[in-house]
């Protein structure tokens, strides 16, 4: 199995999103500390990194930081796996998921920033903009995705040999 050009942008773009959670989204430096809080954060899950010390997020967390959260994994895991299976149907639902990907990406992104002018000194991380270039990229490899499968569609079988002749009585 041959993988296009599309499949492996596809795959980039699935795992940048994937590692995005996983990064700092929001920044922010008081009194000579500086704070980065990972997405995951918003779930539950990993670090706050608080001057080079790692202090748990809370297990409780849940709520609408959890649905962005799961929602940019959950979308980049099944659109790198559809990207890659190579058929048309199966990159048009990488694409919707690329773009479900860039939206939730996107709302959060939003949000945070609405979010941080109350908080002096805080900015937008980096781990958000990946996940936004993330599903951009899953979008742009699963539409190039859907043009290999074409072609692969249209591209004329091998020809066969016939069949051997029976010998002569």
């Amino acid at each position: 199995m041959k993988i296009g050009k599309g499949a492996i942008i596809g795959l980039i773009g699935g795992l940048l999103g994937l590692v995005g959670v996983f990064l700092p989204w929001v920044t922010a430096s008081a009194l000579g500390v500086t704070i980065s809080v990972p997405g995951a954060c918003l779930a539950g899950i990993g670090n706050i990194d608080v001057g080079g010390i790692p202090i748990p997020c809370s297990t409780a967390a849940s709520g609408e930081g959890s649905i962005y959260v799961y929602g940019i994994l959950a979308f980049s895991i099944l659109g790198l796996i559809f990207v890659l299976l190579g058929k048309r149907v199966t990159a048009i639902l990488a694409l919707v998921f690329g773009l479900l990907d860039v939206i939730l990406a996107g709302v959060a992104m939003a949000r945070l920033a609405s979010l941080l002018p109350a908080a002096a000194g805080a900015s937008l991380g980096y781990g958000i903009i990946l996940c936004i270039v993330g599903g951009i990229l899953l979008l742009l490899g699963s539409v190039l995705a859907m043009g290999d499968a074409k072609k692969a569609m249209m591209a004329p079988a091998p020809m066969m040999a016939p069949p051997p002749m029976p010998p002569p009585p």
